[in-house]
């Protein structure tokens, strides 16, 4: 063991280190040892044996961590601490050391360093006379220094001849992000000095020109600048986020304002920093839905989606997720919604039309996903050749089983080929009008596809799903009990809701602006309406406020006073007829008693009276706040 230790003090020895007048202050104030003596003192041979007493003999590992020294330390037993031993008992080294031994340390810190590094290791294995190179260099950030490892003993010899510096890493390199230039379509690094070398002609950089450097103005106008290539490249399929590096579990969004790519998490924070503000501040829409129409209205090369009430009146109230996204950037499914449209007259009908907007696409998208094939759109999917992937794919939409027959959601999968009925006949008529946003190599080929697909809907799809999906619809219904109310509980209901609108007219005469008491009143009016005539709600809830405010009680027809009894004309009295519009334009007949009356013309009267309620509400049941 004690060759073992005077073999690394000559190891030592050989780093030409100039040994430091280490002094170790002590009772007798005993001369301070060199650094070959303090070596023999701890290289003791405790230090090399295992847990089980028995020394590991011959295997030694030495590895100083040269990387330690760079860290500015007052301790000398640093010097030591380096050294990894194979056995992890502490070494217990003093603590008391003056001033000028710690300056002395730092001084050959660097000394120490140096030499170190323009060393190499070679071993000689005794053996069997083999010389081998085990040199092992640092390659992690976390600063582990070179060290030598050997299983055999045998000499260590040092040569001066290699200069061993520690290898760049890939954690030293910073990655320098790229910018696409939208002028040349190229990737730079240098964005700004690139404008200034090969675009100085283009009318935003000159205008980036005429400010300083570092103002603020010049910095707005490279962003957008930078802003819009990447945002060209990231319709392409090529994502340059603003912040980081991309992340393939990360979801990207562009800002609608200033068209900076954003996680979708931080889109919505990303308002209140965005160098392009918005200042009208009516665009309340949400932040993600936006930033999906953008993209729609920027992939559409005829600028024709830009142009549909679809744009403005639906693509705001869907759900943001993958589906709305591939509705919205479909250009058959945004013309669906668009004929959908135009065959209604409600407002009401937005929600219903893109909830058929998102079918076609959930449609789609399970299509991709059973042919393999991501980049499908509607139009491809409209021949006969894909007609059994179609009824693969609504089958799944409505969870059907094969082994019970039976669908989870029977509805969607049968009115599916309504739609996809619908879809046939629109792109005919987009083919014979030659719709430049309609891309076809064959029309006439793809027009007889799109026939004989439709005609394949038409005989098969009620083989295929929707007789199977309308018996699975009328097992659910009888096998479900009815729940009739009884006369009692009506009645209760009816007390209950009486009373509310009691207490909300108490507290309206204390004060008109109470929203929360308005709405109340409103509801229960509303509640009662429906009560008393047994109408469905959406016979009652769209009432125009001109239909109640310019109907007369009073009948000026003298035939049909004529063949009322008594007991019925005194009832023309009691009540109010209203004459609406129902489901399908249908004429639909109202009665209002004289209690529900009243309740009616006193939150007339406040709506007259006061802003409670927008003027461009033009319902009777109208909620305050809204024009709805």
């Amino acid at each position: 063991m004690a060759n073992r230790a005077q073999r690394l003090v000559a190891m030592a020895q050989e780093f030409d280190v100039p040994s430091p007048d280490i002094g170790y202050q002590s009772e007798q104030s005993s001369p301070a040892p060199s650094i070959n003596e303090s070596l023999l003192n701890i290289l003791s041979p405790e230090i090399f044996e295992d847990s089980d007493n028995s020394i590991n003999d011959p295997s030694v590992v030495f590895q100083p961590n040269v990387y330690d020294f760079e860290e500015s330390s007052d301790n000398d037993s640093e010097i030591f601490s380096s050294y990894s031993l194979k056995s992890k008992k502490e070494i217990q080294l003093l603590d008391d050391i003056n001033a000028e031994s710690k300056m002395k340390l730092k001084n050959y810190k660097n000394e120490f360093i140096e030499n170190w590094n323009s060393k190499i290791f070679n071993v000689n294995n005794v053996n069997d006379g083999a010389s081998t190179s085990n040199y092992i260099a640092s390659e992690t950030f976390n600063g582990t220094g070179p060290h030598l490892e050997t299983e055999n003993t045998g000499e260590i010899l040092i040569k001066n001849d290699i200069n061993l510096a520690p290898k760049t890493t890939f954690f030293n390199i910073r990655k320098k992000k790229r910018t696409h230039c939208k002028f040349c379509l190229t990737d730079v690094t240098n964005f700004e000095r690139h404008l200034e070398r090969n675009h100085a002609d283009c009318k935003e950089v000159i205008d980036m020109l005429s400010y300083p450097r570092k103002h603020g103005e010049r910095k707005k106008i490279i962003s957008i600048i930078r802003n819009a290539g990447n945002f060209n490249e990231f319709l392409k399929g090529n994502i340059f986020p603003k912040y980081g590096t991309e992340l393939k579990d990360q979801e990207y969004y562009p800002c609608h304002r200033c068209k900076a790519l954003l996680s979708k998490k931080y889109l919505s924070r990303h308002k209140k920093k965005c160098i392009v503000q918005n200042m009208s501040g009516q665009n309340k829409m949400n932040e993600l839905a936006q930033s999906q129409t953008m993209i729609a209205c920027s992939l559409d090369e005829n600028n024709t989606i830009n142009k549909l009430r679809v744009k403005e009146e639906v693509f705001s109230r869907m759900k943001v997720d993958k589906i709305s996204l591939i509705a919205k950037t479909d250009y058959l499914i945004c013309m669906f919604g668009e004929n959908y449209l135009k065959k209604h007259k409600r407002e009401q009908i937005i929600s219903v039309c893109s909830n058929k907007m998102r079918e076609l696409a959930r449609l789609l998208l399970e299509i991709r996903k059973i042919s393999n094939k991501p980049n499908f759109i509607l139009q491809d999917i409209l021949s006969p050749v894909l007609f059994d992937i179609t009824i693969e794919a609504a089958k799944k939409l409505g969870g059907y089983d094969g082994q019970t027959k039976t669908y989870k959601c029977p509805s969607l999968s049968a009115h599916l080929g309504t739609s996809l009925k619908q879809v046939c006949e629109l792109f005919m008529r987009l083919l014979l009008k030659e719709d430049p946003s309609v891309k076809v190599t064959n029309k006439e080929q793809v027009l007889k596809e799109t026939k004989r697909y439709k005609e394949l809907i038409e005989t098969q799809w009620t083989t295929e799903i929707s007789s199977l999906a309308f018996k699975n619809l009328s097992e659910k219904r009888w096998a479900k009990p009815v729940i009739l109310p009884l006369t009692s509980d009506v009645k209760k209901f009816r007390d209950f809701v009486t009373q509310s609108a009691d207490k909300a007219i108490i507290n309206l005469k204390e004060n008109l602006n109470n929203k929360k008491e308005f709405r109340t009143l409103v509801e229960a009016s509303l509640i009662l309406t429906v009560l008393f005539n047994r109408r469905r709600i959406g016979d009652v809830q769209y009432t125009a406020l001109k239909t109640y405010t310019q109907n007369n009680i009073t009948c000026n027809q003298e035939e049909c006073e004529n063949a009322l009894t008594e007991t019925e004309k005194l009832l023309t009295k009691q009540y109010k007829r209203l004459v609406t519009g129902g489901k399908g334009s249908r004429s639909i007949a109202i009665l209002l008693p004289l209690k529900l009356q009243e309740y009616i013309d006193y939150f007339v009267s406040i709506r007259k009276s006061t802003d409670i309620v927008p003027n461009d509400n033009k319902y009777l049941f109208g909620c305050p706040g809204t024009t709805k």
